[in-house]
């Protein structure tokens, strides 16, 4: 265990408490890294509307709650078009496959790709 006079160096230079302190950071890397995995997958990836223009591709544990967030600071009304599973992770994804058509962050223009997914995941939610 660490005093106050030890140094790294001292710590990791003492086999038997350099080990330890190893073996420590490494499950607490480990620990860190399954949360991040978790969280990255949790969540539902939504597209909604706001006006003629803008999709907005974003991720939330609850899309009509957050719809109705985002409805505060918008002028337009914001509609929701169509949710799939995934988090961050697939969220990710649609930004970098739409990535020609952002116009900003989390905003991409409409277009007939993004509007072909949202189809997609129309039909494949009716069934």
């Amino acid at each position: 265990m660490r005093t106050d006079g030890d140094s790294a160096d001292q710590i990791l230079s003492t086999p038997d408490r350099g080990a330890e302190a190893l073996r420590r950071f490494h499950a607490v890397d480990a620990l860190i890294q399954e949360q991040r995995s978790s969280q990255s997958k949790k969540g539902t990836v939504y597209f909604a509307a706001a006006g003629p223009v803008a999709i907005k591709i974003g991720v939330a544990s609850d899309p009509v709650r957050r719809i109705r967030e985002l409805q505060r600071g918008n002028h337009r009304e914001i509609v929701l078009l169509a949710t799939t599973k995934g988090g961050r992770l697939a969220e990710r994804h649609y930004h970098q496959r739409f990535a020609a058509h952002q116009i900003r962050a989390e905003w991409f223009e409409r277009c007939p790709e993004i509007e072909a997914e949202i189809a997609r995941l129309k039909a494949e939610a009716e069934v």
